[in-house]
């Protein structure tokens, strides 16, 4: 890989990190995705009933295409995370009602605004195929697989 497109943010500081969630609150109509990584992210969907004790190593945000920032699961980056995730923004993420969701409030995040779940809109549209996000994006042009890279890119 070569690097990230312009639009995404892999390594904010605290003042861009704060900038980004600033203009999320300052935009209540946007919709926001969010993802987190878990250690077993690379490996396997999961759901709720595997959480167990898990940690979260990093969070995802984007707010539309080509957008995206990623950042640790540790302060100052925690506080923007729940100031975002308890916004009034729209929330859209994968298998978050089985997963991301519970596991955020076990870690004290209050969730706002109607949240969604790609996962539960491809089961309606696709009941018979798998629900894997890789699986499901390469049906909408994503470029390439990546559960390989969680580690590394």
């Amino acid at each position: 890989m070569t690097g990230p497109p312009p639009g995404y943010d892999l390594h904010p500081d605290e003042d861009s990190a704060a900038r980004f969630t600033a203009a999320i609150l300052a935009n209540p109509a946007w919709v926001v995705a969010y993802d987190i990584e878990t250690p077993r992210s690379a490996t396997q969907e999961m759901d709720e009933e595997e959480l167990g004790d898990v940690d979260i190593i990093s969070i995802q945000f984007s707010v539309a295409k080509g957008t995206g920032c990623f950042w640790p699961w540790r302060e100052p980056y925690v506080e923007f995370s729940r100031t975002i995730l308890q916004s009034s923004n729209w929330k859209v993420g994968h298998n978050n009602w089985r997963f991301d969701d519970s596991l955020l409030r076990a870690h004290g995040c209050i969730l706002g605004g109607e949240i969604h779940d790609t996962r539960w809109l491809w089961h309606h549209l696709q009941p018979d195929l798998p629900a894997g996000l890789q699986f499901i994006a390469s049906f909408y042009g994503f470029p390439h697989p990546w559960k390989h890279l969680s580690d590394s890119d």
